[in-house]
């Protein structure tokens, strides 16, 4: 097994419960049906959560070129994807076993809690492509510095302000963001 192999195997778990964590969410809120005040911005930063994952396992198949991990990178980078199940963590409410579940509420009481984890999340993404980018010649790093960038600017804008507008656009343009990761910034894993 490479030393990448490696790496990503310990990566791949973290990521891998933090999707099983959403998924599970997801499924509570389900089943409580008709207890469940449903809010798209909350069910927006929810599929923040699942893209986000994607995107750092992906994201990171393009240090696949680098041959030699230190112990810190290896741990620089699990703490980088950690920050994907503490948001996961934070975004998924309890569903209580009674009563109703407002999403909106929720996420009016809560965001800054899973919003700074994004946010500290895409600050670790951008540090990753700037110092493979830079120091490792890993390609495509600009590229997606620029979705980081505007990510880092969009997180920023709904933790501070509470408005019910800005928190609809923001969320709008969150995920737009990710999008352009996607489908510009790696959109091919070779």
């Amino acid at each position: 097994m490479a030393a990448f192999e490696h790496m990503m195997t310990l990566v791949s778990f973290v990521l891998a419960l933090a999707i099983a964590h959403l998924l599970i969410g997801v499924v509570e809120l389900v089943r409580a049906g008709d207890r469940v005040r449903h809010s798209w911005v909350h069910a927006s930063w929810m599929a923040y959560g699942f893209l986000m994952a994607i995107a750092w396992w992906i994201g990171l198949w393009d240090l696949h070129v680098i041959a030699h991990w230190t112990t810190w990178s290896v741990l620089f980078n699990v703490l980088a994807v950690t920050t994907s199940y503490l948001f996961v963590a934070f975004v998924c409410p309890k569903v209580p076993e009674t009563g109703t579940l407002d999403l909106e509420a929720f996420h009016n009481t809560n965001r800054r809690r899973y919003l700074g984890v994004a946010f500290a999340g895409s600050l670790l993404s951008g540090a990753t492509a700037l110092i493979y980018g830079r120091l490792y010649d890993v390609p495509g790093q600009d590229i997606e510095i620029v979705g980081v960038g505007v990510g880092l600017v969009t997180l920023l804008i709904a933790y501070v302000f509470p408005n019910v507008w800005v928190q609809r656009i923001m969320a709008v343009v969150t995920l737009a963001s990710l999008m352009f990761f996607f489908a510009v910034g790696d959109p091919v894993l070779t």
